[in-house]
């Protein structure tokens, strides 16, 4: 089986330039899923015809990009008139811009020519300066992008600080280039993507690594071959060694097969998977995934990963098979993931069995609000019972319906409430232990409550212990904080007070541009 770990959950939102999780991921830029140059990835039997930068041109916050919008990082999130994004503000549990490990900027933001294509991207730290990633090479501070006269993307360009193209490092096989152009056929359709350096040459391809792909299609524009080259046109043996490969359909355009070649034309033999075949039910949903095997030139299966549907087409269960149909099981000992989902659709539980059908570890528990936003989430045990936050195991965590399985940072609290304003911003986080008591834990407070102007800027946070009464945050050392934004939503003062209210020394202080 190809195993394919994406930083996203897909919610149904358009991202034909990331790659399905059926697909072999080629070389990603750091964790943002910005647009492959290899111009792959589009779901079973689409064309790759319409190729988009690595948000959308034209959507809402609810349509961008799902790993960012829908991550388990609190989030500002800003659109203009149009619905198109404009900003997303990582913050921290009070509402204060911040990065985390795992999210090494702060703040995105966009802009959009006269079309409502996005041309450029910028990331930004928690100041809104330009991010410069001095341990983390393979990602810049800025993304121009292109479009031709059919409003098709054309191009993508990495910026450096001195506003030229820089050349990235992406993912384990160490592509360097600054720009990747596209070329379309008179149908519209991808047929080839050129990596150039930041001269605007081709790049050279080292030993598995590539310069060029290029795209074939059957009579529906389904894509059937794609192949990889070097600098000199000549095959490039890139993923899983192989310098192409080859796709077949069903009669429903769904992806029956997907098998890795090598220069000479022959399947490639790995000791891993070098292939997988699915099927699908009478509804179009995939119903196993099996990886492929080649030994002496013969192809075997390999495990099989089978998917199980409720009444509503909700995959309720992903299991994995050994060929001889006995279980299979992960690293973590989990042979099944289980997904559990309210009336709405949302998804309110996630949890590993073994082989022997039993839970393995803790799991968290989701409650929603009529608009789908998170109001409760519980750490409970394999019997569901409210239980402490372990420091390791097999967990979920969930922020604005984005669920993930995790094994780092626990819950800070067996029990975490949550409240809204009309807008959608957070306004209160409230901790409690597993009997509904507000638990103050080791930062002292049990609540903590934000203020927001109308652009959704944070303008204060306040922290309160189990009676109301304000109390200074351990971790912060304050007790309350009000901050000020210029007309760019730019924070530009910060005043921190004691639980009395009075101001801190140094208070209050401007923020460095």
């Amino acid at each position: 089986m190809i195993e394919t770990t994406l930083l996203i959950l897909s919610l149904g939102t358009p991202l034909p330039q990331i790659l399905s999780s059926e697909q072999p991921k080629p070389a990603n830029i750091c964790a943002t899923n910005i647009s492959m140059p290899n111009g792959t990835g589009q779901p079973d039997g689409a064309s790759t015809s319409r190729q988009e930068p690595w948000w959308p041109r034209k959507y809402s916050s609810q349509t961008a990009d799902p790993w960012v919008t829908n991550s388990k990082q609190p989030k500002r999130i800003i659109t203009d008139e149009q619905g198109r994004l404009k900003e997303i503000c990582f913050i921290d549990d009070v509402g204060n811009p911040c990065h985390y490990d795992n999210v090494p900027f702060a703040i995105l933001r966009f802009h959009y020519d006269a079309r409502g294509n996005l041309i450029r991207a910028e990331y930004l730290d928690e100041h809104a300066q330009w991010y410069k990633p001095d341990d983390l090479p393979i990602l810049c501070g800025r993304f121009d992008f292109t479009y031709d006269a059919q409003n098709r993307l054309a191009s993508q360009t990495s910026i450096g600080p001195d506003g030229k193209p820089y050349n990235l490092t992406t993912g384990t096989q160490g592509l360097r280039y600054a720009t990747f152009r596209h070329t379309y056929d008179t149908q519209g359709r991808l047929i080839e993507t050129l990596l150039l350096d930041a001269e605007g040459r081709p790049i050279h391809a080292e030993p598995h690594q590539y310069t060029r792909t290029k795209h074939a299609y059957d009579d529906r524009s389904r894509t059937i071959t794609t192949t990889f080259e070097d600098e000199l046109g000549r095959p490039s043996t890139w993923f899983y060694g192989a310098a192409s490969w080859v796709e077949t359909y069903d009669e429903h355009g769904k992806r029956t097969s997907r098998r890795f070649i090598d220069s000479t034309g022959s399947p490639i033999e790995r000791a891993d998977a070098t292939g997988e075949t699915c099927t699908y039910d009478n509804n179009g949903r995939k119903t196993t995934l099996t990886g492929l095997k080649v030994r002496n030139g013969t192809e075997t299966p390999g495990i099989t990963t089978r998917y199980e549907y409720d009444e509503a087409g909700h995959c309720i269960r992903e299991s994995q098979w050994n060929p001889d149909a006995s279980p299979a099981a992960h690293r973590n000992g989990a042979h099944a993931t289980i997904t559990r989902y309210d009336s709405s659709g949302n998804i309110i539980q996630k949890y590993g069995i073994d082989p022997e059908e039993k839970r393995i570890g803790s799991s968290a528990i989701l409650a929603y609000d009529d608009n789908g936003r998170v109001v409760r989430i519980t750490n409970v045990d394999e019997q569901d019972n409210p239980a402490p936050p372990e420091s390791t195991g097999y967990q979920y965590y969930a922020e604005h319906a984005a669920i993930r399985q995790y094994y780092a940072r626990p819950l800070p609290a067996a029990i975490l409430e949550y409240t809204y304003d009309r807008l959608g911003n957070r306004t209160s986080i409230t901790k409690k232990d597993t009997s509904g008591t507000p638990d103050p834990d080791q930062s002292g407070w049990t609540t903590a409550r934000q203020t927001y102007d109308t652009r959704s800027n944070c303008t204060g946070v306040s922290y309160f212990d189990a009676e109301g009464r304000p109390v200074i945050d351990r971790s912060t050392g304050y007790a309350s904080a009000r901050h000020t934004y210029d007309r760019r939503n730019r924070r530009i003062r910060s005043e921190y007070f004691d639980a009395e209210g009075n101001p801190l020394p140094g208070e209050p202080r401007t923020e460095t541009r």
